[in-house]
């Protein structure tokens, strides 16, 4: 029966919660040992700050191996750590930002990476992660719009607009689907929202040729 099949999904996820929960458990455990140890070594050492930053490392590289076997509850919980020990800690940003990344929440992945660059403005691995985040948003964001998916293309677009401000291509995008989607359904919305846009794309660079070529035509 139906309620039967019910009680059986439900013993399922309830296993598989117990599971990961074990699995959290299992890694805050060995964090923890890590952390003794830490502690352990700083004393013998006399509070030697170096000895802390080789445990750190492998606290690091202990979430990186647990993000590459894809446990990336366990991975944040690796990364936050080292991250209440160490605020400062660019790295520690930028793994984080990686889980985020491989699960598909581009806003963590990005204000992460952020965190990292404004911590170590070198930080050239982070940096490259919001470019590529940036350029395939980019990407999917054109393909919608040529698919005439115009509201989820603007979504995309504002999402960088949001993330990076003054991004004139955003800006510029932007207009272009409320541009196109006005020419489809003529609604006066949309062509308000385009002007708009363009607007903001000439404020960040006041010699964009195409933005004044698109406002004048939608003037008219």
């Amino acid at each position: 029966t139906d309620l039967t099949g019910a009680q059986e999904e439900l013993k399922q996820l309830q296993g598989s919660y117990s599971g990961l929960e074990h699995e959290l458990r299992e890694t805050q455990g060995k964090l923890s040992a890590l952390v003794e140890q830490v502690k352990k070594t700083i004393q013998a050492e006399g509070g030697k700050a170096t000895n802390f930053e080789v445990q750190v490392d492998n606290i690091l590289k202990y979430g990186e191996e647990l993000r590459q076997n894809q446990r990336y509850t366990q991975a944040i919980t690796a990364f936050e750590m080292v991250l209440e020990r160490e605020p400062n800690n660019a790295d520690a940003y930028a793994n984080l930002g990686t889980v985020y990344r491989d699960t598909g929440d581009k806003g963590q992945a990005i204000d992460c990476f952020m965190k990292a660059l404004n911590l170590n403005p070198n930080h050239n691995f982070s940096r490259k992660n919001i470019d590529e985040i940036i350029r395939n948003t980019f990407q999917e964001g054109v393909r919608l719009r040529e698919s005439k998916m115009y509201e989820a293309a603007i979504g995309g677009f504002r999402f960088i607009s949001e993330k990076v401000p003054n991004n004139v291509e955003s800006y510029v995008n932007t207009g272009i689907a409320y541009r196109d989607w006005f020419n489809q359904s003529k609604d006066p919305a949309h062509r308000e929202q385009a002007i708009q846009y363009f607007q903001r794309a000439l404020e960040a660079n006041p010699k964009h040729q195409f933005s004044l070529q698109n406002l004048e035509r939608l003037r008219k």
